[in-house]
């Protein structure tokens, strides 16, 4: 089995990704465009904690 590269084997050890079927194929060593492989930013972090608690991020800028 060939080695991943650096960007899907560190996303998959931060638990940014938890795989993906491509990884079935035994020739495949990652994907460098792929939106799990990259470090989000403090902005993108931030909205999808948002997200995952169902907070209407508008609603609390209106007080």
């Amino acid at each position: 089995m060939k080695q991943l590269i650096e960007n899907c084997r560190k996303a998959i050890e931060e638990n940014r990704c938890l795989g993906c079927q491509a990884l079935e194929n035994e020739n495949f060593i990652g994907n460098i465009d792929c939106k799990h492989s990259k470090t989000r930013t403090a902005e993108e972090s931030i909205k999808q904690i948002y997200k995952s608690l169902g907070v209407d991020k508008s609603a609390r800028n209106n007080r």
